[in-house]
């Protein structure tokens, strides 16, 4: 989502909401001569118009951060990763960039990281597991 803003903040709030197949400036162009005084006017883009960039669907981006994860964390997984807590701490790091690079919500991310971490440690084991067949 892309938010348009229009005039001063100070002044009193309107909240423009666009039809799905019509930009938040489109409707601001649209409506603006039928405002008397001054306003402050929000006009959000939804996915896919004005400047809000490709729509993409929830499935789509959770498949792209849980391919950019496992990327991330297999090419900086050292051998003694689990037992060095200066390994850990970075690994929970780039989890967390990773993670707000993709707008997940703040309150949720320390449960996030937390499952990230215990889901790569078992996919760590079950690899080392294999290497040994």
């Amino acid at each position: 989502m892309y938010i348009n803003e229009y005039g001063d903040k100070c002044s009193p709030t309107i909240i423009l909401l666009a039809p799905m197949m019509i930009s938040g400036k489109d409707i601001y162009a649209l409506m603006s001569p039928h405002f008397k005084g001054e306003y402050h006017i929000i006009a959000p883009d939804q996915g896919g118009h004005g400047g809000a960039g490709v729509y993409i669907s929830a499935d789509e981006e959770l498949i792209a951060i849980t391919k950019e994860l496992a990327d991330t964390l297999r090419k900086n997984r050292t051998i003694d990763w689990q037992k060095r807590n200066s390994t850990r701490a970075k690994m929970r790091m780039m989890i967390k960039k990773l993670l707000k690079k993709h707008r997940y919500p703040p309150e949720g991310m320390d449960d996030a990281v937390q499952t990230v971490m215990t889901q790569f440690e078992l996919w760590t084991d079950n690899a080392d597991m294999e290497q040994c067949k």
